[in-house]
């Protein structure tokens, strides 16, 4: 039975705002990096206490592998919605350790424990976040309508990182930097956990077909099940997601470099966030449509391209007036190809596997992706401007990540096209 329009409208909110939480809480992370560093690490030199902020920041992303593989299963056998319930809750206690855990000064070394303990958790629920709300959002559209559809993924995403700017900026607006550095800085993950009922409540009005008692695999054979044309397109969903995680960690990290390489303060490095929300939103819902008319893979290839070859030149260009303005504008050119990129991508990767094994497939891309490129992005990103001394020389790490992963995904996914086609060829003799 399809969909009725009132239904698909329901599990696109359903979906987008678990999608929302996630990005909110990453975004609030990045953007108060230098205060957290302040808070759950011994007083010393700023740029160790950073780097150790970006390196906890980056731990939770390995967990995000095992989050996919026990999540995304679940969902698979036992229905998309169960699994988009828990993972909101495990969101939740992640916020809400960061929200209320007392900093070094009060509880020592403990601190920074337990703020690695609440990304694990933020991490692992991530983790079997995306291939679950994918999957529910192209199942429920129109063949001619699935990169609309998946584009929505993506779309929460970018009102995720816009509500997060939107609240940083109103706190610099109520509260002056002492306040914040002392304890406002935690309302924005207050604010992410007492928004968990709201997205657990919009994700138990989701209609699916959920497989039966009958149909249900047991958890080996359903492992047992994912080989061959699921497996070879695994490598093709991680290199996409590699040139997609790198992107959007440039921008995560944009407000942290704004005020920790460009010296501009907290209060208007904000309005980035808020910009780059806005560009993504619509660059987004223009890549789904994009990819309905073009094909996917084809979008992805030539925006990842185009933005790899205008990042430098843009970049250079703000470098020789760095201002708050210059650098908006810098963000916002990129993140339109960046966000058309993400928004095909969604009905890209669903396309890689079957139904029966999709929110498993699309959540292990995802995540073992985003583990390898996403965990080491900020980090590297600090790094290299620490060794280098340039302002500029992190971002030949972005042109690379960009062009390798365009040429590797036409190349893969042309091999994997002639492998089935010939697999096809043999079961047919």
């Amino acid at each position: 039975m399809s969909p009725t329009p009132a239904s698909s409208r329901r599990n696109i909110v359903g979906a987008a705002v678990g999608n929302a939480f996630e990005l909110f809480d990453f975004t609030a992370y990045a953007t108060f990096a230098t205060i957290i560093s302040y808070t759950f690490f011994p007083a010393g030199h700023s740029d160790t206490a950073l780097l150790l902020t970006l390196a906890t920041f980056g731990i939770g992303f390995f967990v995000r592998p095992l989050g996919a593989f026990i999540i995304g299963a679940y969902a698979d056998r036992h229905g998309r919605r169960a699994a988009m319930t828990l993972t909101v809750w495990v969101m939740a206690a992640g916020s809400a350790i960061i929200a209320f855990l007392p900093g070094y000064a009060t509880i020592g070394i403990v601190a920074p424990f337990a703020l690695v303990v609440a990304r694990l958790l933020q991490g692992f629920a991530a983790g079997g976040e995306l291939g679950a709300a994918t999957s529910i959002l192209v199942e429920n559209a129109p063949e001619e309508r699935m990169g609309l559809a998946g584009s929505w993924q993506t779309t929460g995403q970018h009102i995720g990182a816009l509500i997060s700017g939107l609240l940083g900026l109103v706190l610099f607006l109520c509260f002056d930097e002492d306040t914040i550095r002392a304890w406002a800085w935690r309302l924005p993950f207050v604010f992410g956990m007492l928004i968990a009922p709201v997205g657990i409540y919009l994700r138990k009005t989701l209609e699916e077909a959920v497989p039966s008692d009958d149909e249900r695999l047991s958890f080996a054979d359903f492992l047992r099940r994912f080989h061959g044309h699921a497996v070879r397109r695994l490598p093709i969903g991680i290199v996409y997601e590699a040139g997609s995680t790198i992107q959007q960690y440039f921008f995560q990290f944009v407000v942290t470099y704004a005020v920790h390489t460009l010296h501009m303060p907290i209060r208007k490095a904000l309005l980035i966030n808020i910009s780059n929300g806005v560009v993504g939103f619509a660059g987004s819902l223009a890549g789904g449509l994009l990819a309905d008319r073009y094909g996917a893979r084809r979008v992805i290839v030539i925006s990842r391209l185009i933005n790899a070859a205008i990042y430098f030149p843009v970049f250079w260009l703000m470098l020789q007036a760095p201002s708050l303005g210059s650098l908006t504008l810098a963000c916002a050119i990129l993140m339109i190809g960046n966000a058309v990129s993400g928004g095909a991508g969604m009905a890209f990767l669903a396309s890689l596997f079957p139904k029966e094994q999709r929110a498993f497939g699309i959540g292990l891309s995802y995540s073992i992706g985003v583990t390898l490129f996403g965990s080491t992005a900020q980090l590297v990103f600090a790094w290299i401007i620490g060794l280098t001394g340039s302002r500029l020389s992190w971002i030949g790490y972005v042109i690379a990540v960009c062009v390798l992963s365009a040429m590797i995904l036409v190349s893969a996914q042309r091999t994997a096209n002639m492998h089935d086609a010939s697999k096809k060829k043999e079961r047919a003799v």
